[in-house]
């Protein structure tokens, strides 16, 4: 079965990477033209948005009441839990980053033990900055928005237009694939769609600059990261 979901991603994938190449264009009864046609429009900014954002909103209120917290912990206990509305939410350390890989990579506290879960995205004040790739016992890894090999399902709210956001080393997230024109929408925010890799919805991933995302934040306080994990029962 994980095989067959391997190879249905890697079609997928590779179906984006040709649309996005040709630049295709098509037609859909019903909707206007679709740009890079990627996904149905059925469910972007819809009532399930909402009430995930919504859902957001008070999970990351809660990791800002707590990071605090953590900070004034001694150094090896920074570790802190917060469980709100089925998600799970880990605030700690980033204990290395390979210097050849600064700053799409790095390594933080939390692993297995934790119940850190593979490809849960990981965030710094409430705004996106990366996801979990691997997970070890006592420590996980995880690559970042500076990553070319990062991708995330977004949203932009307001012009209903959903898309996937590749990372980028120059921190302006490049748009892999779009369910409608980007030319219209500078200055507009993105933010995570809320499916089962980009949940919940709503964090703030940046905003269009000139058809790219540029990320909210820099590089300058990097220390403390919020993992959230989202509960089973909400899969």
């Amino acid at each position: 079965m994980n095989i067959l979901k391997l190879l249905v991603a890697i079609i997928l994938i590779s179906t984006l990477f040709v649309i996005e190449k040709l630049d295709l264009y098509i037609k859909i009864p019903g909707f206007e033209k679709i740009h890079r046609i990627y996904l149905s429009q059925q469910d972007i900014c819809g009532s399930n948005y909402t009430k995930e954002e919504k859902i957001a909103k008070i999970v990351l209120n809660e990791i800002t009441k707590k990071v605090e917290d953590v900070k004034i912990s001694e150094y090896n206990s920074s570790i802190s839990f917060v469980f709100q509305e089925n998600y799970k939410v880990l605030i700690t350390r980033i204990i290395s980053i390979p210097p050849d890989k600064f700053p799409k990579e790095a390594i933080i506290y939390g692993g297995l033990k934790d119940g850190i879960k593979k490809y849960s995205l990981v965030a710094i004040n409430g705004k996106l900055f990366g996801r979990v790739i691997e997970v070890y016992e006592n420590s996980s890894k995880i690559i970042t928005v500076f990553s070319p090999n990062f991708y995330v399902d977004a949203v932009f709210p307001n012009s209903k237009i959903r898309a996937i956001l590749k990372g980028s080393p120059d921190g302006k997230m490049k748009i892999f694939a779009s369910s409608g024109p980007i030319e219209g929408i500078e200055g507009e925010e993105a933010k995570t769609s809320g499916n089962k890799f980009s949940s919940p919805a709503g964090i703030k991933i940046g905003k269009v600059e000139n058809e790219e995302v540029e990320i909210f934040f820099d590089l300058s306080d990097i220390l403390y990261v919020s993992v959230i994990v989202e509960e089973e029962n909400n899969i």
